[in-house]
Parts: C-alpha cells; structure tokens; sequence
C-alpha cells in the first residue's frame, strides 16, 4: 500500500458540505499529476468508511467542511492533537465527525491508522439539502487546493513528533 493518502469528505446534494469534494478534485486537476504515488479518494462522511481508507498508510491529508465560528471559506489547518481541542468546541458538518472517528479507531485499532495525520477544514455554513455551494466557499476552493499541495510538500514529522 502506498505512503500517503488525501481524503475529500463531503456530500454533493448539501450545498458547502461538498467543498471536501471539491478541493480535492481541483487538486487532483491543479497538481495530481505531480504526486502519481498519492492515492485520492472520495467519501460522503466520516465513519467506519473514512477509518477503513486510512489504514496502513503512513501519512493522511483529510480534507472537510467545519461547522466552526469562523466566516465561510476560512482554511483551517490541524493535527490530531488539534482536531481533539478543535472537537471540543466545533464540528464536522455530519454530525459525528472526523475527530470522533479517529480517536475510536485510535482505541479500537491501535497502530493501523496514519501515524502522520492532518485536517484541511474549510468553514462553511449550514449546509442546505439542494443547495449549491456558497459563494464564499466555492472561492476558497482554490486557496485550499493550493494549501493542499503545501501541506503535502512539508515533510511528514519524524515519529513521535506532532505535526
């Protein structure tokens, strides 16, 4: 299996909650071809599917829509130790979230998850079943994809480090 894994979580049909979505396949067309050795996938929310990706790699990039006080379309950047402070006052827009989902499976399965994992959070507004994506959010699209690429390009934390 490969070292590294990006995952876009998002759901198409809830307006800014596909934008997880949506950087990641600008991503894949903006810079992809750059990084043939990083596998991309796709989920509609976190769970047992988003924690079944994610195991044997060495190094996840997340990428999801946060329900956070902050305006639409501002990029977050966390680690785990982050997403455990950042759950305590936010959360995912789907309810049970990618800081829940990984601190069961950090429990459940030790040692199979990424020792190497980060968010990239882009806030939204409520999503809306129907709607299309805001505004705000479609233009953070291309900053985030950009971040993306950089948060990929820094080099993964020596074990035991944060990062």
């Amino acid at each position: 299996m490969g070292q590294t894994i990006i995952v876009g979580i998002g759901q198409e049909q809830r307006g800014d909650d596909a934008v997880g979505l949506l950087v990641v396949e600008q991503w894949r067309a903006d810079f992809g071809h750059h990084h043939p050795e990083v596998l991309v996938e796709q989920i509609g929310s976190p769970g047992l599917a988003l924690i079944d990706r994610l195991r044997g790699f060495q190094r996840a990039i997340l990428v999801d829509a946060v329900a956070v006080d902050q305006p639409a379309g501002t990029l977050l950047c966390l680690d785990e130790v982050d997403l455990a402070a950042f759950d305590l006052g936010s959360r995912s827009a789907h309810g049970w979230g990618v800081a829940e989902s990984l601190r069961i499976a950090r429990a459940v399965l030790p040692g199979e998850l990424p020792p190497h994992l980060r968010l990239l959070g882009i806030a939204i507004e409520p999503p809306h079943v129907g709607a299309a994506p805001t505004a705000e959010v479609m233009a953070a699209v291309g900053p985030a994809a950009i971040r993306l690429e950089a948060m990929l390009r820094e080099p993964a934390p020596a074990i035991g480090q944060i990062g």
